[in-house]
């Protein structure tokens, strides 16, 4: 006796999700930068400097640029050894993804990456306009490169790596960013730093690791006279 079997469907195929376009990618990251400037914009990190900073934001806007150096130039005074720099900030490399930056460099689109889980765009750099965003005391220009890991579903900046070479002296930088719970935004959480001057035999490796943020509140009432 025979009967009439069903057949067996065929077992699905995954299937490969496409490669995004540089372009999307960009401008995708572009726009997280835009809110992120406007979001991180209202938060301090406690330091034993905050008060200075909450003077440097509150004062008038025509000077802000000329205060945020000196904060910076403050800043460089601890650091360690003797090649000097101010631009150590852990957000800097962001800038370069800022839809008014990006003409300044060349982008690609690398190979995927997990980190710590979170599935991520390499998307490398190269800067190729003058002036520089970082230069030196002299006005000279130093092009920079690096990459950037952003979260393959919205463009969060994961992780920033930014480097260059001058003069034989070269820098390293990598920022991981963790999200912070409280201020439900993604936050520089480890910065490290790594310099090589081989005219001095001189080498710096240092690590900072960033906690208890807050957001900068300010408080009034309104007087009816």
């Amino acid at each position: 006796m025979f009967a009439v079997l069903a057949a067996a469907p065929a077992p699905a195929r995954a299937t490969a999700q496409p490669r995004p376009k540089l372009n999307d990618v960009l401008k995708q990251a572009g726009a997280y930068v835009r809110q992120f400037e406007s979001d991180f914009a209202a938060i301090i990190p406690v330091t034993d400097s905050h008060d200075r900073l909450e003077r440097t934001i509150k004062g008038d806007a025509a000077g802000l640029a000329e205060r945020l150096r000196s904060v910076a130039d403050e800043g460089a005074r601890f650091n360690v050894g003797r090649i000097q720099r101010n631009f150590n900030d852990p957000i800097l490399p962001l800038l370069f993804l800022d839809p008014e930056y990006q003409p300044r460099f060349t982008f690609r689109l690398e190979r995927d990456e997990d980190i710590e889980g979170i599935r991520t765009r390499r998307v490398s750099f190269k800067e190729t306009e003058r002036p520089t965003v970082i230069r030196q005391v002299g006005g000279k220009s130093l092009f920079t490169s690096g990459a950037v890991w952003v979260r393959a579903a919205d463009a969060v900046v994961v992780r920033t790596e930014l480097g260059a070479t001058l003069d034989d002296v070269s820098f390293v930088i990598r920022v991981d960013y963790r999200r912070d719970p409280k201020l439900d935004l993604w936050i520089p959480a480890r910065m490290e730093e790594h310099y090589r001057d081989p005219r001095t035999n001189e080498q710096i490796d240092c690590v900072a690791v960033y906690s208890n943020a807050r957001r900068f509140e300010t408080s009034g009432r309104v007087i009816v006279r």
